[in-house]
């Protein structure tokens, strides 16, 4: 299990530092990218734990109420496509609260347009990544369920959708956790999931 999980933030590490040395030959990028992946990358972290606080009280009913006990909690963690989410994207904070503030520092951290749009695109895969991966998590149906490194992430994200729900705020890569004291892994041996909707 800690194998498979430092292998994935492993291969995370290696495409963000390839995406920022071809944006430095691309667009002279003084490694922005790198650093706001492994710096501005604990925003979308602290975002997420205050959507489990009642500090903001429309979060905590988007993310927490919506998503941890109506749509997808311990008890159906998993279940069948399409994922399930009836929010609007317009007022869906799963969506709004992580990708404005991403985007805005792809503006603050680069000097020209080039630079900005190529960080930007390259910001929309990531959350395009995890957005999707967070999905594929939470489907008893993936196309990925038989994987290794699936199943390590199903069993990681369903302790953070158990108990009181202040662990493991990451969907792909667990580094930001790891620094933040946040990471825990599954107490038992294997990485196979039990889940009670599972036949």
């Amino acid at each position: 299990m800690k194998g498979v999980i430092a292998s994935i933030s492993f291969f995370c590490f290696l495409s963000i530092v390839l995406a920022s040395v071809i944006g430095h030959y691309l667009v002279s990028l003084r490694y922005e990218l790198f650093f706001l992946y492994y710096i501005a990358g604990f925003g979308p972290i602290l975002i997420h734990r205050l959507g489990h606080t009642r500090i903001w009280t429309l979060w905590f009913k988007q993310h927490v109420i919506h998503h941890h006990i109506k749509m997808y909690p311990a008890k159906r963690f998993e279940a069948p496509a399409p994922y399930r989410n009836t929010l609007p994207w317009t007022s869906n904070g799963n969506v709004l609260n992580f990708t404005i503030p991403s985007f805005l520092v792809c503006f603050v951290v680069t000097s020209t347009w080039a630079q900005a749009i190529y960080v930007l695109a390259c910001v929309s895969l990531i959350l395009a990544r995890e957005n999707y991966m967070h999905e594929q998590i939470h489907l008893k149906d993936s196309r990925w369920g038989q994987t290794r490194w699936l199943q390590c992430l199903k069993a990681v994200h369903f302790i953070h959708h158990s108990g009181n729900m202040n662990k493991n705020f990451g969907f792909v890569d667990l580094f930001f956790d790891f620094c933040m004291g946040t990471l825990e892994l599954p107490s038992t041996p294997g990485i196979r999931l039990t889940l009670a909707n599972r036949s």
